[in-house]
């Protein structure tokens, strides 16, 4: 991740990473900052959580495009808000993926 930098604030008691290269900035959306002040945007989508009808757990996929070498990139589990934290986890970018046992 050569030319990147790391920003990271805090607001109101949560913590925020973006990941900045030039004119770009990666994040998960968030409403703690106003990004339309920098000027006009461009939003992407990275991943998907949705409630799987078969499995009958919430599933998060990270989209093709933003996949991390070394890092999972599907996570199930049986509530919504442990998907979304898995999702944060993954974008975090001080994240280090664990050792397979």
């Amino acid at each position: 991740m050569s030319g990147l930098r790391r920003l990271v604030f805090s607001r109101g008691g949560s913590t925020h990473a973006f990941l900045v290269s030039g004119k770009c900035i990666l994040t998960l959306h968030t409403d703690a900052i106003n990004l339309h002040a920098l000027g006009p945007l461009e939003v992407e989508r990275a991943s998907d959580v949705e409630f799987d009808n078969e499995t009958q757990l919430w599933k998060g996929v990270i989209r093709h495009k933003f996949r991390t070498p070394g890092h999972h990139y599907e996570y199930s589990a049986s509530t919504r808000q442990e998907v979304l934290d898995w999702e944060k986890q993954y974008f975090d970018y001080d994240y280090k993926p664990q050792e397979p046992a």
